[in-house]
């Protein structure tokens, strides 16, 4: 794992209260959690974490762009996820329990905030509005899992590059000048990598969208011009 600066806080305890994850948490309890927090910066393609190092917490974004990935040993890199401000990602299992699932590379600029596994997990105890939340969420994305898997064995590129823009775009996504704008850049070897596929095959599905009428794009600004109409054709 590479050494992150830590940024000094501007208050006695950062800002946690500001994140979804802890909304409705009374400051006085989310307090004992907040002191152990670090806030770190991480600078573009800095290592977070690398597979299999050992869980030191729960890190959740401040602000920036973190890529979640795997590498085999036929040299492909897979990206599981792309996550941006609000966002949180990390292990909080007990001592012993399986390390990094994945490695996590900044892409911009990104600050988050790190809690320690011990900390976290006695917060939780205290919190189980809280932990159902993370809970949900891993529900979430194991649905996603699923059917991305099925994607790649039952559609073509131009319908799994579609319904992944959508996903992101429905968590990521500002609605500018008509059309719902991703603000997460994503390039072509980003979504290459997060399908799995060849740059060459998200060139030619980028072209298919763009000649639908579904999509903008310009170098990493993604927009969906009809957001409605594409889930609803990816519904049918």
């Amino acid at each position: 794992m590479s050494v992150a600066i830590v940024v000094p806080a501007t208050r006695e305890h950062p800002s946690l209260e500001s994140f979804p994850l802890f909304e409705d948490v009374p400051l006085a309890e989310l307090a004992p959690l907040a002191r152990t927090a670090r806030r770190q910066r991480f600078l573009p393609d800095q290592v977070i974490c690398n597979r299999g190092d050992a869980a030191d917490g729960l890190y959740v974004i401040a602000s920036g762009v973190v890529r979640l990935s795997i590498d085999y040993s036929d040299g492909r890199e897979v990206v599981v996820a792309v996550l941006a401000s609000g966002d949180w990602f990390g292990d909080f299992g007990q001592a012993g329990a399986p390390g990094c699932a994945y490695n996590a590379v900044a892409m911009r600029p990104t600050d988050a905030f790190r809690l320690p596994v011990t900390a976290l997990r006695a917060f939780l105890i205290a919190q189980p509005a809280v932990l159902l939340r993370l809970v949900d969420r891993l529900n979430r994305d194991l649905h996603e899992a699923h059917e991305q898997y099925a994607d790649a064995h039952a559609h073509d590129v131009p319908t799994r590059l579609a319904r992944r823009l959508l996903t992101i775009a429905q968590d990521h996504g500002i609605w500018r000048e008509g059309a719902l704008e991703l603000t997460i850049p994503l390039r072509q070897h980003d979504l290459a990598a997060l399908l799995g596929v060849s740059r060459e095959s998200v060139n030619k599905a980028m072209a298919t969208l763009r000649q639908q009428g579904l999509i903008q794009s310009a170098g990493a600004r993604i927009r969906l011009v009809q957001p409605d109409r594409l889930a609803r054709e990816l519904s049918g």
